[in-house]
Order: C-alpha cells, then sequence, then structure tokens
C-alpha cells in the first residue's frame, strides 16, 4: 500500500475494486491484476466473500424497503411492482435485499447508468433553474 500512495495510484485502487463490484455483480468470481502495483500480483474475489462483507447493508436495505412501504401507508403485500435503477441495483444481493419483502412484485428495471444523473439533474433545474 505504501508503494500505491507514494505513487499516488489510490484512485486506481479505487476502480479495481469497482470493477471488482461490478464483475462480482454478474459471475461468482473475478480476479483482479495488480500487476502494477507488484510483479504477478492479484486479487481473487468471490462473489459469496462480498456477499457476507455486506451482509449488514443487505439487512438495512431489506428493512428500510419494508419501512418505506410502511411509511406510505401500504402493506409489502400490495407493492405489484419494484423499480430498480442506478448501476449498485444490479447488484444480485441488494436485489434481493429489497425483492425479499415483495414477493410476486414485478421487476422494473430503469437505465441504470444514467438515471441518477438525470433525476440530479432534474431537481437541480427545479432548484435553480
Amino acid at each position: 500500500m505504501l508503494r500505491v500512495v507514494e505513487h499516488r495510484q489510490v484512485h486506481s485502487i479505487l476502480m479495481a475494486a469497482e470493477a471488482a463490484k461490478i464483475a462480482l455483480s454478474e459471475q461468482n468470481t473475478h480476479e483482479t491484476d495488480l500487476s502494477w502495483i507488484e510483479k504477478n500480483l492479484k486479487a481473487l474475489s468471490t462473489r459469496a466473500a462480498f456477499e457476507t462483507a455486506t451482509r449488514h447493508l443487505y439487512d438495512r436495505l431489506r428493512s428500510a424497503s419494508a419501512a418505506c412501504v410502511k411509511a406510505a401507508g401500504l402493506r409489502n403485500e400490495q407493492l405489484t411492482a419494484v423499480f430498480f435503477t442506478g448501476g449498485t441495483s444490479s447488484i444480485p444481493n441488494v436485489r434481493q435485499a429489497i425483492l425479499s419483502n415483495f414477493d410476486g412484485a414485478l421487476v422494473i428495471d430503469g437505465d441504470r447508468f444514467g438515471s441518477v444523473g438525470k433525476g440530479l439533474s432534474i431537481e437541480a433545474a427545479r432548484r435553480y433553474g
């Protein structure tokens, strides 16, 4: 890590972690080439380890989605559709955390990579003209 800091490559580590997160959303294992840090250095990641490391987030998402529906004065079984947007919504564990409360709800996927920015743009236009 000292070499990474000295060579100002911390952002590269973050990009590699993001790439692993994206890859693990589609496959069960991912090998990250870190030879730019040290010759022949690689890191193997598994979806199972990723899910274990983020279990507390799974629990929070599950609780938050149920609380949101309750705050709207509805029961979980009344939801007929769940709309996912943003890149994180493609992580299987994120989807499962939310969908676990809403059996049988139709799953609708929005623009995973553009919708969050578009929504922020719309809100900025409302606030600031």
